[in-house]
């Protein structure tokens, strides 16, 4: 797959499997739950699709599974500031989509 990142430089977009290796959470705070969703005791989770950069850096995001009460802003605002070690093809770095579930759930 080839999209342009946002240096406007294609680049060819990898899927983890046997040839690639995924990337590595080094930093990933947890989203906060919204106040109307506490206030509501809502629950659930939401599905993102990434798309991580060979610097680690989270270029693109897309909802997959969409939850309300704020909480889909919750995610995109903290999963921004995610940073990766990159995943690799062959010990070099690619860039990779990726999905990931965020679970929302009140003790």
């Amino acid at each position: 797959m080839v999209r342009t990142d946002s240096d406007d430089k294609i680049q060819t977009i990898y899927h983890v499997g046997s040839e690639v290796k995924p990337p590595a959470a080094i930093y990933s705070p947890e989203p906060d739950f919204s106040e109307a969703a506490r206030y509501e005791r809502f629950q659930g989770t939401v599905a993102i699709s990434l798309l991580i950069a060979k610097d680690g850096s989270v270029r693109q995001m897309r909802l997959l599974r969409a939850l309300g009460m704020g909480l889909d802003e919750q995610v995109v605002a903290k999963v921004n500031t995610w940073r990766f070690s990159p995943a690799t093809r062959n010990g070099e770095p690619v860039s990779v989509d990726l999905n990931i579930e965020v679970d929302f759930h009140l003790y």
